[in-house]
């Protein structure tokens, strides 16, 4: 039986840009709109999932990436420095190849464990935090998993289901 959760509450809006060897976009935001699907094999007690666990699960990710600025962490253009400035912690980011620099307050900062901030980027780090959170679950496990992010009308990537791990 296959269970969908989206809707407008399951929506990250955050800001970010793309580095390359060549371009740096502006900064710019999104609102994704992220969606679940989940397959589970039994009913128990005449019910697939709890939707209670799922939304939760789901919703503890949206809410740590929720009105911040994405950062990648491995982008080889972008150089990342974290440090106290007059008593708030900051983090710098800067190009060498372009001669630029940013500077946010770090609490309004998420960095992905990734190369970029594309979309697919987003999708696999969602991915691995809902994984993280449904571990923290109790009750049926799902049999696999799809997260779908979705950029702009008409523009969505979507993760091969996958299994997550079992608690």
């Amino acid at each position: 039986m296959i269970i969908k959760i989206g809707g407008p509450e399951y929506l990250i809006s955050a800001a970010h840009f793309l580095a390359t060897a060549h371009y740096i976009e502006p900064l710019h935001g999104h609102n994704y709109l992220v969606s679940l699907e989940l397959d589970y094999p039994d009913l128990i007690h005449g019910m697939a999932a709890d939707f209670f666990q799922v939304k939760a699960c789901l919703m503890e990710v949206i809410d740590q990436l929720n009105h911040k600025i994405l950062l990648a962490k491995k982008n080889p253009y972008c150089h990342l420095h974290q440090e106290k400035n007059q008593g708030i912690l900051e983090m710098e980011v800067t190009f060498p190849p372009r001669k630029m620099r940013y500077v946010f307050p770090a609490n309004q900062v998420y960095l992905l464990p990734q190369e970029d901030t594309t979309t697919e980027c987003l999708l696999l780090t969602i991915q691995d935090l809902y994984n993280d959170a449904w571990k923290k679950q109790p009750g049926q496990p799902h049999t696999s998993c799809k997260i779908t992010v979705e950029e702009a009308p008409g523009r969505a990537v979507a993760a091969l289901p996958w299994v997550p791990e079992i608690r």
